[in-house]
């Protein structure tokens, strides 16, 4: 490059020689960045990081004599090793978005931090997600004084210029959605698991699943940067996926291992030992951020752009956040028991008793059973009422149905004084089935006790 460059200069004069320094102050500015600095960038999204973040453009600017005034930066190398377990009710981008300081924007993060299993994965069945993480932590920097509590006063030039240029669409992909306040610098290493999931699930099995398949760290198989998909061992119709992250260091160190369950640990804790001598201040990577918003600087500049970017990445936010919602579990493979019942008690005029109801449950007449008889004790008129309880479950405490076949329910009254229904129901396999009509009449003579089929 440099020969070349040198001939056009003796061809086309001098204007070349400009291009050339230019090129190598680029150069050198790359080599000499200083740990410090990772603070001074903006930080996009990234779906290929396993903090979910990656570098944006640089936003800030302070002399180089000024940094320990305004960045706190302190060698602290240790190793450590965390499980995340989500669920889709708190999935894994509202456990970061709250772990860095930023809670109500999750959306954010709901595609990088996926709880689908794939892109052709039902998106209508609940899943779990667990990432095993081993951290390599190098630095820890952190803005302080006024840099921590007035960023707006060190925004760079070329900051301020970009935002009156560029569209916000532009500022989200070459500068970034949001600045560091504090993150850590090393190397990080990530295996998740993401699976559909029955009702039967709980973070504990699915913990003791995944560490007789995969070892205690649930490091196993073969590390590559590509996704796995296959079935669960314990449920061979639940899809699932596996996928390592690799930043910082030496990172192939780990890529193309095959870690057997039988000697994991001792193979694991090699592997970790020979990557986190190869982490220096030229290959690291931040994680364990604490985030603001970027549009809070833009709003500095040009309050204009600033509320326009944040309405933006507001609303593209919440569309990721809806675009997986799942409302059920997978079917479970087998007959399961019943968790709840429940009623609704019509609003009509003296639709309460002063009885009790009990309910009988039915499967293709095989199995049967019947709660106690004050499962619902003096229902008043307009209320709802669930059961958990599995004391007042009877016989329906022990019997098993299948949740896959059709299942009846029927009310039992032990009262003269009427009782108006308008709707009843079991929960099973994570699941209410309901039948609904509208001002059912249950008493003791007989009215209401027909057999009914719930539906989900």
């Amino acid at each position: 490059l440099l020969y070349t460059i040198k001939f056009e200069v003796t061809m086309r004069g001098c204007l070349l020689l400009t291009v050339t320094l230019l090129a190598i102050t680029r150069v050198r500015a790359i080599q000499n960045e200083e740990v410090w600095e990772a603070i001074m960038y903006g930080y996009v999204v990234d779906y290929n990081s396993p903090a979910y973040l990656g570098r944006g453009d640089k936003i800030f600017s302070i002399p180089e004599a000024d940094h320990d005034r305004y960045v706190a930066i302190s060698a602290n190398p240790i190793m450590s090793t965390d499980v995340v377990y989500s669920n889709s009710q708190s999935t894994a981008a509202m456990n970061f978005a709250f772990s860095a300081g930023i809670q109500g924007s999750y959306g954010a993060f709901s595609l990088a931090a996926s709880m689908g299993v794939s892109s052709s994965s039902d998106t209508n069945i609940k899943t779990v997600r667990v990432d095993s993480i081993i951290n390599s932590l190098k630095y820890e920097v952190s803005a302080i004084d006024q840099f921590r509590t007035y960023p707006e006063k060190f925004l760079s030039l070329n900051f301020r210029e970009s935002v009156m240029d560029l569209t916000v669409q532009e500022i989200e992909r070459l500068i970034g959605s949001f600045y560091a306040r504090r993150l850590d610098l090393g190397g990080e290493v990530k295996k998740s698991y993401v699976m559909q999931a029955s009702s039967r699930d709980t973070q504990q099995s699915i913990l003791a699943e995944l560490t007789a398949l995969y070892g205690g760290n649930m490091m196993g198989g073969s590390v590559s940067t590509a996704a796995s998909y296959g079935y669960r061992e314990s449920y061979s119709e639940a899809e699932m996926s596996a996928r390592w992250y690799v930043k910082g260091g030496d990172t192939t160190k780990w890529l193309k291992k095959d870690f057997s369950v039988e000697s994991l640990d001792a193979e694991v804790a090699e592997v970790q030992a020979a990557w986190s001598e190869t982490i220096n201040d030229q290959n690291l990577h931040g994680f364990n951020f604490e985030l603001g918003y970027m549009w809070d600087l833009v709003k500095e500049v040009d309050m204009a752009k600033g509320l326009e970017y944040q309405a933006y990445l507001e609303n593209k936010w919440k569309i990721q956040a809806s675009e997986f919602t799942p409302k059920q579990f997978l079917a479970s493979d087998g007959p399961a028991l019943i968790e709840a019942f429940r009623i609704k008690v019509s609003d009509r005029d003296h639709a309460g008793s002063s009885g009790n109801i009990r309910m009988g449950v039915r499967q293709g007449g095989r199995k049967s059973c019947r709660t106690v008889r004050n499962l619902f004790e003096r229902p008043k008129r307009n209320w709802r009422y669930a059961r958990t309880n599995a004391e007042k479950f009877g016989t329906c405490r022990f019997t098993e149905f299948d949740p896959r076949e059709t299942i009846e329910i029927q009310l039992l009254s032990d009262s003269g004084d009427d009782a108006y229904i308008d709707s009843a129901g079991i929960k099973i396999d994570g699941e209410w089935r309901d039948w609904v009509d509208h001002h059912v009449k249950v008493n003791k003579h007989g009215s209401g006790s027909e057999w009914r089929v719930v539906h989900t």
